[in-house]
């Protein structure tokens, strides 16, 4: 099954910001010079007379019609960044004077990085940034690359087509990255559908290490432990929170999950950790212990900071996950795509340890096929394929999020990229 993600960033017309002031009068507008910020609004008063506002200079031209004061003359919003000169048209009040300049800057926004998780048993979700719909149908179990949004702001979840099930406001410290979790059921009162976040390593300490955060998100479980080829690495992480991060040798583990105190192991599974070295990513303890539905089943879902997902195949368990097919990292490694998000053209590098026949093919949001960019045999070692954004009658795509899938008869690996015109 190929889960597909596609982002729509919202785009508005600058909202006024503030409101200012100036008065009109006698021969006079007051204040006379006014700096503002791009976005805001300015009120123009008439105290007395009869008076107009003409902008006879400026990135666009603006007017209000005159009245006589005492009255409000009009409000006008000013979008675009410049110098404005305005005066009033009415009769000899321009010579005697009557001018005036508003200076509009450019808005500096402070801003933060998220990164965000769909771990809540809903086919797609939508997210909202200030109750405007901002990212969309993101599917269970995927993730985000870091998404760039004001310090301060509310964050909403919604499944798709429906009403906010959750908000979040948001006070985040400029320049810093963030992740947050979207966990929980909808309706139930004792788990329910919520938001939570935590901070965000982009990368592990040395080359050598790879920095890991829990993030325990399975509804029906108890607090947990989690062991890495026999070493205690997380301890008695409980439902709803996340832990620190720890950084371990980057290297290929089997990874046991047991109950918080208890030796008997819930589930284990693959964790080919050998090719992160140098990178973080948050580790989803993910879906139920008893999963009324298959794609609900307890899983670990490894997520990254630019967005990759990687389930973690199962190698001994109490729990039945069924039609997975897991990447053994024996057959490949060391899978990307850069530049990531990219226009036009994209690399999307991996490395076999054994030669294959092997297929590359690019999906778009629906699952359906876009281009075959290769299928043939191809030897061990590190290996590269391009792709240009274009489909398989040499049309270029639109913008959004796209699949490329790596497959052979002994492994498959579907991993996300973003191209941005």
């Amino acid at each position: 099954m190929i889960y597909v993600l596609f982002i729509l960033f919202a785009t508005s017309n600058l909202q006024s910001q503030k409101l200012h002031t100036i008065n009109a009068g006698n021969y006079y507008y007051q204040p006379s010079s006014l700096t503002i910020e791009q976005g805001d609004t300015v009120k123009f008063v008439n105290q007395g007379g009869y008076h107009d506002v003409a902008v006879t200079a400026g990135p666009e031209s603006l007017s209000l019609p005159a009245c006589s004061g005492p009255c409000t003359i009009g409000i006008l919003v000013f979008n675009k960044v410049g110098n404005y000169d305005y005066i009033c048209t009415i009769g000899s009040h321009a010579s005697q004077g009557m001018v005036g300049t508003i200076i509009v800057n450019e808005v500096v926004r402070e801003t933060a990085n998220l990164q965000i998780i769909h771990n809540s048993p809903y086919k797609v979700i939508d997210i909202y940034v200030d109750s405007e719909i901002t990212l969309t149908q993101i599917p269970y179990r995927s993730s985000t690359g870091q998404v760039k949004l004001p310090t301060k702001t509310v964050l909403g979840i919604a499944p798709t087509g429906e009403d906010l099930v959750a908000e979040l406001a948001l006070d985040l410290e400029q320049s810093e990255s963030y992740v947050i979790t979207a966990f929980g059921i909808v309706g139930d009162n004792n788990k329910p559908f919520n938001l939570l976040s935590s901070s965000l390593n982009l990368n592990a300490t040395n080359e050598d290490n790879v920095s890991i955060k829990l993030m325990h998100g399975v509804t029906d479980a108890p607090a947990v432990d989690i062991y890495a080829n026999g070493s205690l690495v997380f301890e008695n992480i409980s439902y709803g929170t996340y832990s620190d991060y720890v950084n371990v040798e980057a290297d290929n583990y089997t990874i046991d999950v047991k109950a918080h105190g208890d030796d008997n192991t819930v589930a284990s599974f693959d964790a080919p950790l050998n090719t992160y070295g140098g990178r973080s990513g948050v580790v989803v303890a993910s879906g139920f212990m008893s999963p009324d539905e298959q794609d609900s089943t307890f899983a670990l879902i490894l997520t990254t900071p630019n967005g990759e997902t990687l389930q973690l195949a199962p190698v001994k368990t109490d729990l039945s996950i069924q039609n997975e097919k897991p990447i053994v990292a024996s057959n490949i490694y060391s899978i990307s795509n850069y530049p990531n998000p990219f226009n036009p053209v994209t690399s999307i590098n991996y490395s076999l340890a054994k030669g294959s026949n092997i297929k590359i093919v690019i999906y778009d949001i629906l699952g359906n096929v876009v281009k075959e960019v290769y299928s043939g045999f191809q030897t061990p070692g590190k290996k590269s394929i391009n792709w240009n954004a274009t489909n398989f009658k040499g049309e270029t795509v639109s913008s959004g999020i796209y699949f490329y899938e790596i497959k052979s008869n002994r492994f498959r690996v579907v991993k996300s990229m973003m191209y941005l015109k």
